[in-house]
């Protein structure tokens, strides 16, 4: 791992969402001599249907060396020496983009469904008596018959229809 991404929330993120399988990984983006691009700090493969996509390599060298393995794949020089700030910075935001973008598609998921969720399983309001100790039953038969639903199949269930 490049040292300077220790530190680093994004990479953090990255590191357990793809170890769980819930980091939807980019394909490899190639230069104009068609090598893939190793990112600094990649642990995961992105090669299209990888078996070790959730595999974490223990350092981005070894993940370097699998994907020598797969078939026609070249992989770009990383170079030597100290990464410059701007390297820094450009890898940082690409894990952050990564991660966020990955959230994003997840929380619009989870808004589409928790409404469905809501509008399928919307229950009416439960009028309780004035002591608290139980449900006020001759509201409960109003409100259900203005809702054109009486008896409702829990009040069958449990034998309240009256």
């Amino acid at each position: 791992m490049a040292k300077f991404l220790e530190n680093s929330r994004w990479y953090q993120a990255y590191k357990e969402l793809a170890s769980q399988g819930k980091l939807q990984l980019p394909e490899y983006e190639q230069n104009e001599n068609g090598e893939f691009l190793v990112k600094p700090g990649e642990l995961f493969c992105r090669y299209p249907d990888c078996d070790k996509r959730t595999t974490e390599f223990s350092k981005t060298v070894n993940l370097r060396w699998h994907l020598k393995h797969h078939r026609d794949v070249q992989i770009a020089n990383s170079g030597t020496g100290r990464f410059k700030q701007v390297e820094k910075d450009m890898t940082n935001a690409w894990y952050k983009e990564l991660v966020e973008s990955n959230q994003i598609m997840d929380e619009s998921k989870d808004e589409e469904q928790s409404k469905e969720d809501d509008q399928e399983h919307q229950k009416p309001y439960v009028p309780w008596r004035k002591d608290l100790m139980d449900i006020n039953r001759i509201k409960v038969r109003a409100i259900a018959k203005a809702l054109g639903v009486f008896p409702c199949d829990a009040c069958q269930e449990a034998g309240i229809s009256k």
